[in-house]
């Protein structure tokens, strides 16, 4: 469980720098000709009366707390400090308790939690994992469609959602890799080090292997390599993430391919299945939609694809009612978006 943070509405170098001019303001510390901040006490000899102690020990605590957000900030990215996105995830977890507890949250601060942990696991991790992250979390949209935002405003998310899980493993798991410090210089590859590996590795397994499978659903590829490679896919989420929803939609295909007979699984159930992994029509740019080429997957889906053994266009299956109650109706889901 992450330790209780205290919140910093002001940014770091700027809390720092007053509460040293002002205790310098009042007198509880002074600077010498060479700039160096020091008490002004031992010098004088003067006992300080109780008063001073307190106010002198509560600036030390606070700057000490300040620099330790700092340190936190550099560490979770090479290049930045980014003070604010570091503040944000600490008022975040101070007011939620890590979501340890149940509270009930809208739509609309669902939607603020998802955005400051996709930017921490961006610092944290690199933009590859960012965007595996934004693939995977509990999609609000779908759940709440066509919402204005004073709905959701005032729309509580339920509280038996698989959303609460998502915010609390991925608070832990965020904490868990910012407050590594220095047992991290102790071992060849630390926790944030691997997560960003396998971040890596991930993400080129997706958006490689996956979508050139299903970006060309005549290819030979046999039914126990694209196995391995979903298998391999949700491995490497699971590692990163823990309780996505994203995740449970590919362990969904894992048991069907296991425990599917081909005659049942076929390939235009696999394929229709791993579609719905990526974003549709209405959830990706449209630049971006049509260089992936994923209106034609769409429209091969539509149509129907051949089965594993075969590859003919005679060997063309029909799109059946089983399928089209598929898991997450991606049939549908694609007729009825073709046109945004």
């Amino acid at each position: 469980m992450p330790r209780a943070k205290k919140a910093d509405p002001v940014g770091i170098k700027t809390q720092l720098d007053r509460d040293i001019e002002d205790l310098i303001e009042n007198g509880g510390l002074q600077t010498g000709m060479s700039g160096v901040i020091s008490t002004g006490l031992a010098e004088d000899n003067v006992q300080p009366d109780f008063a001073r102690t307190e106010d002198l020990d509560d600036a030390v605590a606070r700057i000490s707390l300040l620099e330790k957000k700092a340190m936190i900030a550099c560490q979770i990215c090479a290049e930045i400090c980014p003070q604010k996105a570091v503040t944000r995830v600490e008022k975040l977890d101070t007011e939620s308790k890590g979501f340890t507890i149940k509270q009930s949250i809208t739509v609309s601060m669902a939607r603020d939690i998802q955005r400051v942990y996709g930017q921490i696991v961006a610092l944290a991790l690199g933009h590859e994992a960012s965007l595996l992250y934004k693939m995977t979390r509990l999609s609000i949209g779908g759940e709440f469609p066509d919402m204005s935002r004073d709905a959701e405003a005032m729309t509580f998310i339920p509280d038996d959602s698989e959303l609460y899980n998502e915010f609390r493993t991925m608070s832990a798991q965020m904490w868990d890799i910012m407050e590594e410090g220095d047992e991290a210089d102790n071992i060849v590859i630390s926790k944030k080090e691997g997560l960003i590996v396998q971040a890596k590795t991930t993400y080129n397994k997706v958006f490689h292997h996956l979508l050139d499978f299903i970006k060309n659903p005549r290819n030979k590829t046999t039914r126990q390599e694209i196995h391995t490679l979903v298998l391999d896919i949700r491995n490497g989420l699971q590692s990163l993430f823990q309780e996505n929803t994203g995740i449970f939609r590919l362990n969904t295909w894992i048991e069907m391919s296991e425990k599917t007979s081909s005659e049942e699984f076929t390939k235009q159930t696999a394929i229709s299945l791993i579609r719905e992994f990526f974003p549709l029509s209405g959830e990706i740019a449209g630049a971006i939609y049509s260089a992936w080429e994923l209106h034609k997957v769409d429209a091969e889906i539509v149509k129907g694809i051949p089965d594993w053994e075969r590859s003919s266009i005679a060997s063309r299956p029909q799109v059946t009612a089983a399928t089209r109650s598929s898991p997450f109706g991606i049939v549908e889901q694609i007729k009825r978006r073709r046109d945004i």
